[in-house]
């Protein structure tokens, strides 16, 4: 389901661990990050390279190694922020790991690593962008609170999750979602959700995922976070365009998303992407499939632009379905086979199943109900394939295990309040107790004593009275 995940990366790293003071505490660096750090500057990017370069060259040339290091991860961040991919930040950054400068292997360090990773995720080298994921976690496992660990660990999930291991990606995001919600990280909770959402998505578990994706989209939009709330709200409409079939409910969801995109300046080329997906399908629900025509090959001019061509695959499958509900029959009956193959290959069944769907009425149209037949059992095979592994909810052991635990631990949190509380009571009683024993004790002290005041009293009268009677 490539084109309905393609947000994780987006949002993965959208919180990055470059100390935010300079290794070299001087007014010129701070100026040179603090340039670097400024989207604004950015919109020149040209002159906005040109910089970055003048003064990362300067401190190699003085052999300011650190300072090097730290410019090219503040480059590095706000180019992930804009563009996603960047082959010269890549080039850069792999260079500055193959010199080996004597520079200090720590958190600082990894996110070297963290970039190249997440380059590397960006143009499907998964292999390798495995492998920089696992080196940026070593270099940064002795700080497991720091950004970087934490980005590092997603980065191995979110890759993961491309690479179909759903089940090694899972663990990570819930032992990460479990730390953001401790630390009230409510930025970081957002793109944990959605990756989480992703998740379930990919074994067609709608009702979950819809609910992480709800969960998500509520966070970023707490957080005022424009471009990841309509990334995420994107992939939320386009799969529920593909699952639900409620014509309602998509434009529903469509119009809020449209008007808040409206109201936002300067979005990435990547965040356009996306609302032109969300247009494409409001097109074809509103059946101005021209329109739909439109935004989809914009679709594809972008992800044909950065050589995504997975991505670029299920914008084809868009624009053969374009095709077949304006016309009523199919372009290239050989191709839409060919992107159910290519479907099955990608596990997306439900993507394959559309286009047998397709490939069944456009034989049904010409009369060839051999094929037809043929068509029907593959689209019914696929779509079984489809609500069984959504009934077997393969990956909701995973969210059982995770709330089982958050509930032993709120019982074990009772259960040491009733314990204290316990001690408190017993406390209490044997307070009480001693209280009650020593008012006891006092009292019966006054009154042993009154009782000898008494008795010496009645003795010292009869002493008297014997001495009367004696001078009588």
């Amino acid at each position: 389901m490539f084109k309905y995940i393609i947000v994780l990366f987006i949002i993965s790293f959208s919180s990055w661990s470059c100390n935010k003071k300079p290794i070299v505490d001087n007014k010129e660096h701070s100026a040179v990050l603090k340039y670097l750090s400024s989207k604004d500057n950015y919109q020149n990017k040209k002159e906005y390279v040109l910089f970055f370069e003048k003064n990362y060259k300067n401190y190699i040339e003085k052999k300011e190694y650190r300072n090097a290091e730290e410019t090219l991860i503040k480059y590095g961040e706000t180019i992930i922020d804009q563009d996603a991919l960047d082959s010269f930040i890549y080039a850069k950054t792999l260079q500055f790991i193959k010199m080996k400068y004597p520079v200090k292997k720590d958190t600082l360090y990894a996110n070297l690593y963290l970039l190249n990773g997440l380059q590397l995720q960006y143009n499907y080298n998964l292999d390798s962008a495995l492998i920089y994921a696992k080196k940026a976690i070593e270099f940064s496992k002795y700080s497991p609170d720091s950004d970087v660990y934490t980005d590092s660990q997603n980065l191995l999930g979110t890759t993961y999750t491309y690479t179909g291991e759903y089940k090694k990606a899972v663990p990570i995001f819930i032992e990460l979602i479990r730390k953001a919600e401790q630390d009230n990280n409510h930025r970081r909770l957002g793109s944990l959700y959605n990756n989480l959402a992703s998740c379930y998505l990919s074994f067609y578990a709608y009702k979950e995922a819809e609910k992480f994706y709800v969960k998500a989209c509520d966070e970023f939009l707490l957080r005022k976070d424009t471009a990841n709330y309509l990334a995420i709200r994107a992939n939320y409409i386009l799969n529920n365009f593909e699952t639900e079939h409620d014509t309602l409910k998509t434009l529903n969801l469509i119009v809020p998303t449209d008007q808040i995109f409206k109201k936002y300046k300067n979005p990435s080329e990547m965040t356009q992407a996306y609302v032109n997906d969300i247009y494409t399908f409001k097109y074809i629900l509103k059946k101005n499939y021209d329109s739909a025509k439109f935004f989809n090959e914009l679709g594809i001019d972008y992800f044909k632009k950065i050589d995504n061509k997975q991505i670029l695959e299920n914008y084809k499958t868009t624009g053969e379905r374009i095709f077949f509900y304006k016309y009523g029959y199919l372009q290239n009956s050989k191709r839409t086979k060919e992107l159910a193959d290519i479907s099955i290959e990608n596990d997306d069944h439900q993507i394959a199943a559309t286009m047998y769907n397709l490939l069944y009425q456009d034989a049904l149209k010409n009369k060839n109900y051999q094929n037809a037949i043929k068509f029907r059992d593959l689209e019914i095979k696929y779509l079984e394939i489809v609500q069984k592994q959504n009934a077997d909810g393969k990956l909701f052991e995973f969210d059982k295990k995770y709330q089982s635990e958050k509930r032993e631990k709120q019982i074990a949190a009772q259960k040491s309040e009733i314990q204290t509380n316990y001690f408190n009571i017993i406390a209490l009683l044997l307070f009480l107790a001693v209280l009650i024993l020593s008012v006891w004790l006092y009292l019966n002290k006054l009154k042993r004593r009154k009782i000898i005041e008494e008795k010496n009293k009645n003795e010292q009268f009869t002493f008297d009275l014997l001495e009367n009677v004696e001078v009588e």
